[in-house]
């Protein structure tokens, strides 16, 4: 803990050991989106800020600023932390504030609204290998997320069920320590998300892992790419309800100093 911070830690402290057609966009979208809309920044590796219009906000897995890209300086209700993946677990140096600090499996209520859990594992052996994963989902600005965190496997039945509907999916597409391409593959298609948002991938930017597929090898033979034009982008329930399956790249920061 830090100073007279307040840190709610919830779950086990130790439980985890030729590219498709594309277009450019502006990021964050029109006024109307941006008024009624949910706001969608990609802070590099596995880590987002999902913010809604009336101010409700979370964090997903924040990561050490060895890896390369800069630590954010945010206020968020939430934030989430998938597994003890040591470049994916800073909950203390990235928010300045005091978040709900959520990394177990379970349904909680927060400040932004139920976020749920799902036990998974990053790997194929039950955890054996690499550990557990969580599967976290919640809903801001009527649109529901899940962030796949290093899932590590191909998902079953019942866990699909209890994930849920899903509106954007945060996907890992580099391989290594997470699905390969066919799993990521398969998995849009079991969960079909009308809008899939690629991270975990291999970045100029990117120091102190080494293996990762870049984006493109997960954007071949894709119908619908939207490349946006920075870092973040906005987007309206009505106008996520409209898509099936469309692929938002967004571009990771500019490399730490």
């Amino acid at each position: 803990m830090i100073g007279g911070r307040r840190w709610l830690l919830i779950g086990f402290l130790a439980a985890f050991a030729a590219l498709a057609p594309v277009r450019a966009v502006r990021a964050g979208g029109g006024d109307a989106a941006a008024a009624a809309g949910v706001t969608i920044r990609y802070l590099g590796h596995c880590s987002f800020f999902v913010s809604a219009s009336a101010g409700a906000s979370i964090v997903t897995d924040p990561f050490y600023e060895r890896i390369g890209y800069p630590l954010p300086e945010l206020t968020a209700d939430v934030l989430t932390i998938s597994s003890a993946d040591n470049t994916a677990n800073n909950n203390e140096f990235f928010c300045r504030n005091d978040p709900l600090i959520l990394r177990a499996p379970g349904r909680f209520e927060t400040a932004i609204g139920v976020v749920s859990g799902t036990r998974t594992f990053r790997d194929n052996k039950d955890g054996k290998v690499r550990g557990e994963n969580v599967v976290f989902c919640f809903t801001l600005a009527n649109v529901r997320f899940c962030h796949l965190g290093l899932l590590g496997h191909r998902l079953g039945a019942a866990t699909a069920r209890e994930i849920g509907p899903v509106d954007v999916l945060f996907l890992p597409v580099g391989g290594k320590e997470a699905i390969d391409l066919d799993t990521a593959r398969d998995t849009v298609k079991q969960l079909a998300p009308r809008v899939v948002i690629p991270m975990f991938f291999h970045t100029a930017q990117l120091r102190d892992i080494v293996g990762l597929r870049p984006v493109e090898d997960f954007l071949r033979g894709q119908r619908h790419v939207r490349r946006v034009d920075g870092s973040s982008v906005t987007l309206a329930a009505a106008e996520v309800r409209a898509l099936d399956g469309e692929v938002v790249v967004l571009a990771p920061p500019a490399a730490a100093p």
